[in-house]
């Protein structure tokens, strides 16, 4: 029984590895000298296949930004970690998983919040300066308006809204909602891993 578990926690490393390599490869993609290189191409071969799987979904991809190399890697960190706790309690059990999973959703999603609450505190700053007519708040502005005008408007009975009192409340809850789901993800992975 022993060695199973030595098993998962090899099969958990070497998931780790190949993670590691997909992110190299995702920088690389920036790169074109180092992309086109012996080792590039090699990194393509490698993790290509695993990659292009998740660019076939529409709305990964239905965005100013690809999450689908982002969501890829998560995943296999996912895996990665499943596959280590599973070592490291020498047990498998539903409860693990589940909350190996809800720490993994979290984090993306809590990266996703922190992202989104930094460009509009930033976005708020640049408001309240009247720094606003450089290009980069118009590609900034054009990620940031479908929420920053539906948010305030649920609030205000649909009336105008300054801009600088949309962002902020945007932000005021953008901050709210990311602090909720912390409390409320943290009690459901405590309540699983028991």
């Amino acid at each position: 029984m022993y060695i199973i578990f030595r098993l998962f926690a090899a099969l958990g490393g070497v998931v780790s590895l190949y993670s590691l390599l997909c992110v190299i490869r995702v920088f690389f993609t920036w790169l074109p000298d180092l992309n086109y290189s012996p080792f590039g191409r090699l990194l393509a071969r490698i993790c290509d296949p695993w990659l292009n799987m998740f660019r076939k979904f529409n709305f990964l991809k239905n965005s100013p930004f690809d999450l689908s190399p982002v969501i890829s890697v998560g995943v296999l960190i996912m895996i990665s970690s499943i596959l280590k706790q599973i070592a490291f309690y020498r047990s498998f059990s539903l409860g693990i998983i589940v909350s190996v999973i809800l720490q993994m959703l979290w984090s993306i999603i809590s990266s996703l919040l922190t992202f989104f609450n930094i460009l509009l505190a930033v976005r708020l700053i640049a408001e309240l300066l009247n720094k606003t007519q450089n290009r980069i708040w118009y590609t900034v502005d054009q990620v940031l308006n479908p929420i920053i005008y539906k948010i305030p408007a649920f609030f205000s009975r649909r009336r105008f809204i300054q801009p600088k009192y949309a962002l902020l409340i945007t932000l005021g809850c953008g901050l709210i909602v990311q602090f909720g789901l912390g409390i409320l993800i943290s009690r459901l992975i405590a309540l699983f891993s028991l």
